[in-house]
């Protein structure tokens, strides 16, 4: 079987990623990682003896809490498995931090340094948090400056692949994807340019409620009027079980950022399913102002968000461009990213799982008949939405190579569910793969999932022949 190389071709993850499978495979509560077909042993073999040098990172508690704080802001230290100490949370509370952000103390660091180590990570992203709501401080109020400390990215994509603190993954998710500046005297500047920029052009280019809207200096052409009249049928029906995204403030945020998107990228415009991946972006970048208050199921804004989502908004657009940026041939027409990466997703099952391909062939299951909106809408819709901010979480951290990767999470998805879907028939796999039972699910198995899909990206990336 050919495999064609393309986008599936994919730079090497991080040590901390690879730790993942290792530790994934001595994980009981989930199905053990797989591999079928000819070689399998051999080159597996060899995975495993390569991984096997990176048991220092295989802590469980670890991956999840490296920058872990107790209720006044400080360092939590454990004993690691191996009798190291590390940094790990105190589990069973919420280690967020409260809205109103309160001066941070570091370590006078050199000029130009990068932080590196996992404490002076954590305690440089609050900061850079501090900065992001620096409109919304009292006059005369700065959070710490860090003259111009920088963010390791390298180490920050690490960490992140493992996941994210909830206080600190709007700003995590920002740098990773290049949003916001990685030096800490940039941030304020940059971000109060940008939010300047977004609402300037919402203005010029989009109606505001109860008013014309000026005129622009890009006419609007008939596309992005039946992209608006789409937008304004989607948004409503968006995320129905979380009733964050339909208060009205919400949704009028979703709506200009989606038509903004369309006025500004004609070759593509609005498509179903932009408005899926909008809301772990909008979300995010909104709860930030008090990550331990809101949720999604709030019925409405506060005062303090209300003040909040303007910023947040402008954040979620900016956030949103970077990541479509990065699969745009997605979204263009005919959608030749997503037939292309259907296309991987089955020649990858026929060589992990033959029995299960075969026999969804004899089913005349059509693979792009369920794994279409797994790819048009990043599985934002397959899971439960906490689960949704965790898979991303190790998706930004791999900057660009993400979609390829996306499609390994697929495979691994498919393949979780190889011993049930093998005793259906086309409706009743139809159906299950279209509500995939995975409201139950936890971290746990999102992990065991990204672990798979590691493992075996480890063993086909750039392969030709498989």
């Amino acid at each position: 079987m050919e495999w064609e190389g393309g986008d599936i071709t994919d730079q090497t993850c991080d040590a901390t990623a690879a730790a993942e499978v290792d530790s994934a495979r001595n994980t009981g509560t989930s199905r053990p990682l797989s591999i079928r077909g000819e070689g399998a042993v051999g080159t597996l073999g060899h995975l495993e003896a390569a991984f096997a040098e990176k048991d220092a990172l295989l802590s469980g508690v670890w991956r999840r809490a490296w920058w872990a704080e107790d209720e006044g802001g400080h360092a939590v230290e454990s004993e690691r498995r191996d009798g190291a100490t590390e940094v790990v949370p105190t589990r069973g509370r919420s280690t967020d931090r409260a809205s109103a952000p309160t001066t941070t103390t570091t370590t006078p660091r050199q000029h130009g340094a990068a932080a590196s180590s996992s404490d002076e990570l954590g305690l440089l992203l609050e900061t850079f948090r501090q900065w992001t709501w620096l409109p919304l401080r009292p006059a005369g109020d700065s959070p710490p400056p860090l003259l111009s400390t920088t963010v390791d990215t390298s180490l920050l994509r690490k960490r992140s692949w493992a996941g994210v603190q909830p206080a600190h993954r709007a700003i995590v998710w920002k740098l990773l994807l290049g949003y916001c500046p990685t030096r800490a005297d940039r941030v304020a500047r940059v971000l109060e340019r940008q939010r300047d920029e977004y609402w300037r052009s919402a203005e010029e280019l989009l109606s505001s409620a109860g008013r014309p809207p000026r005129p622009p200096s890009l006419p609007v052409s008939a596309e992005a009027s039946a992209s608006r009249r789409q937008i304004d049928m989607d948004v409503p029906r968006t995320s129905p079980a979380h009733r964050l995204f339909h208060t009205a403030e919400m949704q009028a945020a979703m709506k200009r950022i989606l038509q903004l998107w369309s006025v500004r990228h004609p070759a593509s415009g609005y498509v179903q399913g932009m408005n899926d991946i909008l809301l772990p972006l909008l979300y995010v970048c909104y709860a930030d102002h008090d990550p331990s208050r809101v949720q999604p199921h709030d019925q409405s804004l506060d005062a303090a968000g209300a003040t909040a989502l303007p910023l947040a908004e402008a954040d979620a657009y900016w956030c949103l461009c970077a990541l479509l940026s990065t699969v745009q041939d997605q979204y263009t027409f005919a959608q030749p990213g997503i037939q292309k990466r259907v296309r991987y997703l089955r020649d990858l099952i026929q060589r992990v799982d033959a029995p299960l391909c075969d026999h969804l062939d004899r089913c005349g299951i059509d693979f792009m008949q369920f794994s279409f909106r797994w790819m048009n809408c990043l599985l934002v819709r397959e899971f439960p939405f906490p689960l949704v901010l965790r898979l991303w979480d190790a998706y930004l951290s791999e900057q660009g190579a993400f979609a390829s990767f996306h499609v390994y999470v697929c495979a691994a998805l498919v393949e979780r569910f190889s011993a049930t879907l093998q005793r259906l028939d086309f409706q009743e796999m139809v159906m299950f793969l279209q509500h995939l039972p995975t409201a139950e699910w936890n971290e746990d198995d999102v992990t065991m999932l990204l672990s798979q899909a590691y493992l075996w990206r480890s063993l086909f990336e750039g392969a030709r022949r498989v």
